[in-house]
């Protein structure tokens, strides 16, 4: 049986780059930390921390280096709790890399926050609001 091969199936493969994204939630006071974008995608908003994965690095050091990095606060590696994985495609052109967004909260951490990053999960939308079901 012939094999193959991935490369002549696609004229141009994709990069493939590995992200996180970490929530900080004070559940306790309905508080969520996030971080104000300077620079780059999303410059000018509010977002969770993180950023990418250095190589020879696991997705969750990289979660808690860079939220230590952006933030100042300090995380064990097993207090971050892994919510899903986005898998991004940008279609505009055939080299654009494909993200693999790892996504986590953390709910215990040492440091202090920045009071100016600091939201009450109600302000932001995200709070639950019940059954939307219709009976």
């Amino acid at each position: 049986m012939a094999t193959t091969d991935a490369i002549s199936l696609s004229p141009k493969i994709k990069r493939h780059k590995q992200y996180t994204l970490v929530i900080p939630l004070d559940l306790q006071r309905d508080r969520v930390l996030l971080g104000y974008k300077l620079r780059g995608f999303g410059q000018g908003k509010y977002n969770g921390y993180g950023g990418k994965v250095e190589p020879n690095e696991t997705v969750i050091a990289a979660a808690v280096r860079e939220l230590h990095e952006e933030s100042g606060l300090l995380v064990e590696e097993p207090a971050m709790i892994q919510r899903g994985v986005l898998l991004l495609e940008t279609v505009a052109d055939d080299v654009s890399p494909i993200l693999e967004i790892h996504v986590f909260t953390v709910e215990t951490w040492e440091g202090i926050e920045t009071a100016d990053l600091v939201f009450g999960i109600k302000d932001t939308g995200l709070e639950p609001s019940g059954d939307r079901h219709a009976r």
